[in-house]
Order: C-alpha cells, then sequence, then structure tokens
C-alpha cells in the first residue's frame, strides 16, 4: 500500500465512521497497513487535514457520548423518585370493611 493509498483509505474509514455516528451502524472492519518510510513532505497537508477531521469526529462522538450518560442519568434518577414514592406512598394498613 503506497501513502497516497492510505489516506485514500482512510478517508473512506472517517466517512464510514461519520455514517456509524448518524445511522447507528457499525462500518466494515478495514485493517490499514502503513507504508514502509517516511511520510513524504507533499502528502503533510492531506494527512494533517485527516488527521483534523478524526480529530472533529472524535469529539463528535464523545459529546454524544456525554448526551447519552446524562439522558441515562435522568432516567435513572426518575425511576429512583417512582420508586420512592411507590414505596412512601404504599399503605401500611387497609381497612378490609370499607
Amino acid at each position: 500500500m503506497t501513502w497516497p493509498e492510505l489516506l485514500d483509505a482512510m478517508e473512506r474509514q472517517l466517512d464510514a465512521a461519520a455514517r456509524t455516528v448518524l445511522d447507528g451502524a457499525p462500518p466494515p472492519p478495514e485493517l490499514l497497513a502503513v507504508p514502509a518510510g517516511p511520510l513524504p513532505e507533499e502528502l503533510v497537508p492531506r494527512a494533517t487535514a485527516l488527521f483534523e477531521a478524526t480529530r472533529a469526529m472524535e469529539q463528535t462522538v464523545c459529546r454524544a457520548l456525554d448526551d447519552i450518560g446524562g439522558t441515562l442519568d435522568r432516567v435513572g434518577d426518575g425511576r429512583r423518585r417512582a420508586r420512592q414514592w411507590a414505596e412512601r406512598s404504599a399503605p401500611a394498613y387497609v381497612d378490609m370493611r370499607a
């Protein structure tokens, strides 16, 4: 695999990751082989842009996880309050004559 082919594959993976975040379906795994030798100087801007796009996707995923965590906390709080209310409102004695 050459450096341009690797960057093409990495861009495809990033696009697949974006679709995964939006649609919820996991992308097929693609193992990438890093070419031998250093990254050619003319590919540094492209690699830098890809890195920045990957970091932006990572931040999007982290924000989504935080939002999900907050939602789960609120659901848990609601369930706890409902359980506490049910426990407090349970009758200690029921008059069967009534």
